[in-house]
């Protein structure tokens, strides 16, 4: 990815702005990296800019994280339903690559009752999401 100075430099008022609104340092430092080296966003760093650290009351166990693309991030996390049963909830989050302001997916999170079926949800977003790329949506 390749940003004009223009894009630069809102970015970096944004990250300032971040660090104004409270944000640990660290966090923010992971955006200032991201500038530099115009990379994108890991998917960790997705997430927890939606979510600020914040768990899920239903799932609060951090499994996995990954991306269903470059602009997609996915949690995968358990806990126990209300009745007490397993619970597997997928979280995805958007972000935009060039102001990096995030999205919460709340039509696309799902929750199911194993594991291998939220594995199975994220393996098939993976191939709609790159299915659509190259038709071009």
């Amino acid at each position: 990815m390749v940003l004009t100075q223009k894009e630069k430099q809102e970015m970096r008022k944004m990250i300032r702005d971040n660090l104004r609104l409270g944000e640990s340092s660290d966090y923010a430092k992971g955006y200032q990296q991201a500038l530099k080296d115009c990379r994108p966003l890991t998917a960790q760093e997705i997430i927890r800019r939606q979510y600020k650290g914040a768990k899920n009351f239903m799932t609060p166990y951090k499994m996995k994280m990954g991306k269903i693309n470059p602009n997609v991030a996915f949690e995968l996390s358990t806990g126990s339903g209300l009745s007490g049963n397993d619970l597997f909830g997928v979280t995805l989050v958007a972000v935009n690559p060039k102001t990096l302001k995030t999205q919460s997916l709340h039509d696309k999170s799902e929750a199911f009752g194993n594991k291998n079926e939220a594995e199975a949800y994220i393996n098939k977003l993976k191939r709609v999401m790159a299915k659509n790329k190259r038709r071009g949506k």
